[in-house]
């Protein structure tokens, strides 16, 4: 989309197309950020899930419990 984006403009030369062009790399940057922090809560819930599956049963009991 940049490329197209960048080939209007150096086309056109206008203002409009190089503001265009800033607002698009703009919003694919907040975009990746984000993207980055969504990916960031997945693993660490993942690495949660993996701790609780390691210490409790299907019923919820705890497994590290002493069973005399």
């Amino acid at each position: 989309m940049i490329e197209y984006v960048w080939n209007v403009w150096k086309q056109s030369e206008g203002k409009q197309g190089a503001k265009q062009m800033i607002g698009m790399i703009e919003s694919m940057g907040k975009l990746a950020y984000d993207t980055g922090a969504m990916l960031g809560v997945f693993k660490e819930n993942l690495s949660y899930i993996a701790k609780y599956d390691a210490v409790c049963d299907a019923g919820g009991a705890v497994l590290l419990e002493n069973k005399a």
